[in-house]
């Protein structure tokens, strides 16, 4: 996994890697770097949980959603 910056001072860079696993460097001439409108690169997902009330006490369905 590569070093993630903390704050402001985050880019999201598209380059090829020179060997499968390592991180590619960010100054190459064929690297993309893509705009963004939030300095946030945290990952979160909807959860939605059945309201039935089973005789063991258990949670009948809960999934994960976009």
């Amino acid at each position: 996994m590569c070093a993630m910056a903390s704050g402001i001072e985050k880019k999201v860079v598209l380059a090829p890697q020179a060997t499968k696993g390592t991180c590619p460097a960010a100054n190459l001439a064929t690297a993309q770097y893509l705009r963004r409108v939030t300095s946030s690169l945290n990952v979160t997902k909807e959860t939605y949980q059945s309201n039935e009330m089973r005789a063991d006490r258990q949670i009948a369905d809960f999934r994960h959603g976009v």
